[in-house]
This record gives structure tokens, C-alpha cells and sequence, in this order.
């Protein structure tokens, strides 16, 4: 009602205008309604660019280990434990036939495979996804520690090996106080590093599944 009689008042009032006057109001009227619309269409495009800006930020945060990752640790693993058997073997035939002689040969041979185990290790643990792991999951960072004590106990242990060859038997003792349950040559159960990798790939496909 009181609507109705506001639009009467506004009607009278732009009845008892000059003609000049009725055509500055609605000249005026029209810019307000052409302002109000451009504002409008502005307001959406940078709501829509900002939630189009976020979600490219929310996705560029995930990273993603891809198939051709995993297959690259799989295969540097599978490598890592190659050259583990190969230098035990040439240690244990050293032992075995004493062929001093050839010990020379053994140490420049097991030093060389010692320095490519290392390199693998730093190569696992630089994988682009790996190294980006703090805003993946907590997985990753398991693998990674898990990775590592597995690497380094295999790597010091073929160095003892090789150390206790040489005569040096400061090195058992060391290796023995940091590894108390295990002894020259045996092997480590892969388990615990296979179910890390086994969640990795996991914490992956869960990120992977949100985006």
C-alpha cells in the first residue's frame, strides 16, 4: 500500500517537471542502471577468479607419485639389493678360499659398490614427490625414515665386512653397539620397508582421489 503510493508521488513529481529536467533524470537514471550492472558482472568475475585461483593452488599443493616413480624406486631397490649380494659373494669367496691375493681387488671392488649404494640412496630419497612429502602425508615421511635406517645399516654393514677383512676391528665393535641383534652377513627382513612403500603409494591415491 504504502509502495503504491510512493510510486504515485514519484509519477506526480516527474509529471510537473520541465522537459529538459525529465530528460537529465532519465539520462541519469539510465548511467545508475549501466554502473549497477558493470559492478555486478565485475564482482562475479573476481569471485569466479578467485575460487578458480584457489582451486589451482589447492591442487598444485598435492603432489603425485606417479606410476613411473614407484616403478624408479621399485627398480633402484631391487638394484640396491643386487649389489648387496654381489659384494657379499666376493667377500665370503674371499673368506671362504682365502685368495688373499685377490683382496686388493675385492676392496677396490666393494668400496666402488659401497659409493653406487650411496648414490642410490640419495637418488630414492630426491624423487621430485618425496622431496615435496611435508604437504603429502605422513606416509611418505615413514618410508623415507624407514628407507633410510634399512640403507645405511646395509651399507655399513658390507663396510664392516670389508673393514674386518682389512684387520680393522673397530669397526665390528661400532657395528655391533648400533645393530646389537644382527651379525656379519645376515640378511635384513624387507617387511617393514615394503609396507612403507606399500602406504606410500596409499597416502598418494588418497590425495590423488580428493582433488
Amino acid at each position: 500500500m504504502k509502495e503504491g503510493k510512493r510510486v504515485k508521488k514519484l509519477v506526480a513529481w516527474f509529471n510537473g517537471l520541465s522537459k529538459m529536467w525529465k530528460v537529465v533524470v532519465i539520462i541519469g537514471a539510465v548511467f545508475v542502471v549501466i554502473i549497477a550492472l558493470t559492478t555486478g558482472e565485475d564482482e562475479g568475475e573476481q569471485t569466479k577468479t578467485k575460487k578458480d585461483s584457489n582451486k589451482v593452488v589447492k591442487t598444485a599443493s598435492r603432489p603425485k607419485l606417479s606410476t613411473k616413480d614407484l616403478a624408479l624406486i621399485k627398480a633402484d631397490l631391487a638394484e640396491f639389493e643386487a649389489r648387496e649380494l654381489s659384494s657379499e659373494k666376493i667377500l665370503k669367496d674371499t673368506i671362504k678360499e682365502e685368495s688373499w691375493s685377490g683382496l686388493d681387488f675385492a676392496n677396490d671392488n666393494i668400496n666402488q659398490m659401497i659409493g653406487t649404494m650411496k648414490r642410490y640412496q640419495q637418488e630414492i630419497l630426491n624423487i621430485d614427490a618425496i622431496k615435496r612429502s611435508s604437504e603429502a602425508s605422513a606416509d611418505t615421511q615413514v618410508f623415507k625414515k624407514v628407507f633410510k635406517e634399512w640403507s645405511d645399516f646395509k651399507i655399513e654393514r658390507i663396510q664392516v665386512t670389508i673393514d674386518l677383512l682389512n684387520g680393522k676391528k673397530d669397526s665390528e665393535v661400532a657395528f655391533k653397539k648400533s645393530y646389537p641383534n644382527q651379525i656379519i652377513f645376515k640378511k635384513v627382513r624387507t617387511n617393514k620397508l615394503q609396507t612403507a612403500l606399500n602406504n606410500l603409494k596409499v597416502g598418494y591415491e588418497l590425495l590423488d582421489s580428493q582433488k
